[in-house]
């Protein structure tokens, strides 16, 4: 479909945020948001101690300490509202541990925890139902933005899927707030004016945009719905017309019935994947290949003679260029590498966030290992199934060893539960600076968070004085 004058797809993702009732929302849809919740929270406490791209983020948070502020994940102290949307969103995506939407390719709710945290500061109350909803919300609204595109805006030199998370956080505040959907529309008009992301960045092998990212959109809902909610006009029709998104970096096309098809039944956020292993989701389908193939009886290690995948076209960027992948400089470079993700994994028989310290980069034999892989790239996958890969080893006695994977575990097809949801956060919780006072209460208050009569409780849990 093309994006005519009188489309008005705008107002009604709009009204859908602001008014469908809390009550309606499916019970499949506010679990799955409070497993999002969870995991999210959990790779951000992880993200305060191991990643030092933060540690800039939070030594401006500490710039706004105040008591009784928003608290910084992890990190013991409160902050200024905006300061922590900020901070916070740096953490969500550090690690690049979150959840993530495999067809979308967006993490859904990145920027939107972050934003939810600062916007219910705001208020009075809210409660954790009404809280949940609002996070599967802005999530449902990223994921549907992103599938209604029809090309891949990437080769015009946007990088697309960072520049749409603003809209989860700004969609997620808004509810948050009780706005009305003439300030959601408002409130998106001016988060996307905040938002940009270009293609340089993916790239750079020491850029550390890739990692810090969701600050930015995080920033941008907490301010564009704020804003919104005291009555300031940005424009209308954010997803409407020649102006909108679809327009500008669209090329003018939209698929309608991604984007607003079955909006009161049809919840994107239920179709999330959760990250069994800490690096880009694009270099999972290697990891789960070799997995597989390492279970084999007849695999050896120190037998290899060849290894050679098959990548998507959408993931080739992961593979090029061979000598800054097979050797990153950076744990961000290394989990946006297939050859070296796979090679670790080969080596270790795992990957874990441990395969991502300065050790684990200088390991002459992974890098080694990485350098010799071949890379074929198959031109049958589009964007919408970039997820898909498979790794061929071949031994030295000319045994081959095969294994295809459609979705990485931790898909729709292959989920993580609960208990190995709680698993991760539980590890991740234990690296904190500063982890919750006790973590299995803390469990225990998100997973069974639609009870809680005021929100505000996850605030205090939070916080290093609870």
């Amino acid at each position: 479909m093309t994006i005519g004058s009188s489309a008005s797809h705008t107002r009604r993702l709009s009204s859908h945020v602001a008014e469908f009732p809390t009550a309606d929302t499916p019970a499949a849809v506010i679990h799955a948001a409070k497993r999002s919740l969870l995991d999210g929270i959990g790779v951000s406490l992880a993200a305060s101690s191991l990643a030092r791209q933060v540690e800039p983020f939070i030594g401006l948070a500490r710039e706004g300490h105040t008591r009784g502020g928003t608290p910084v994940i992890g990190c013991g102290f409160d902050t200024a509202p905006t300061l922590a949307a900020t901070v916070n969103g740096a953490l969500a995506h550090a690690l690049d541990f979150e959840d993530t939407h495999d067809a979308a390719i967006v993490h859904p709710y990145a920027a939107a925890i972050p934003a939810a945290l600062s916007a219910m500061n705001r208020i009075d109350k809210i409660a954790g139902r009404e809280l949940l909803a609002s996070l599967a919300h802005g999530a449902n609204l990223v994921c549907r933005v992103s599938l209604g595109f029809t090309n891949n805006s990437e080769t015009d030199g946007w990088f697309l899927h960072p520049i749409l998370n603003s809209l989860a956080a700004a969609a997620t505040a808004s509810r948050v707030y009780g706005a009305t959907s003439a300030q959601v529309e408002q409130a998106l008009s001016f988060a996307f004016s905040q938002s940009t992301s270009s293609a340089a960045a993916k790239d750079q092998a020491d850029s550390d945009y890739r990692t810090i990212r969701e600050a930015f959109n995080a920033h941008a809902g907490v301010v564009g719905a704020s804003l919104a909610r005291d009555g300031l006009i940005g424009f209308s029709r954010v997803f409407d017309g020649p102006y909108g998104i679809y327009g500008l970096y669209g090329g003018g096309s939209v698929d309608a019935a991604a984007l607003t098809g079955d909006l009161e039944t049809r919840w994107e956020n239920t179709a999330v994947s959760f990250k069994p292993w800490p690096s880009c989701r694009g270099t999972h389908a290697f990891v789960d290949c070799a997995l597989q193939i390492m279970q084999d009886p007849l695999f050896s290690a120190d037998e290899i003679s060849d290894i050679e995948i098959r990548v998507s076209p959408f993931y080739q960027s992961l593979c090029e260029p061979t000598a800054e992948k097979s050797r990153p400089t950076t744990a961000s470079a290394a989990k946006f590498s297939i050859p070296f993700v796979l090679a670790a994994t080969v080596r270790s028989g795992e990957l874990t966030l441990k395969q991502f310290d300065e050790w684990a980069l200088a390991d002459e034999q992974t890098i080694r290992l990485a350098e010799r892989i071949r890379v074929g790239v198959d031109r049958s996958l589009d964007m919408r199934s970039a997820m898909n890969g498979g790794v061929k080893i071949t031994l030295a006695d000319g045994t081959v060893l095969r294994a295809d994977v459609e979705e990485p575990r931790g898909g729709s097809t292959r989920p993580m539960d609960d208990a190995e949801l709680i698993a991760k956060f539980r590890a991740c919780a234990e690296l904190a600076l500063h982890p919750p006072r006790d973590i299995a209460a803390f469990v225990d208050l998100v997973m069974n968070f639609e009870q809680e009569p005021d929100a505000h409780s996850l605030l205090v849990a939070l916080r290093a004085d609870s």
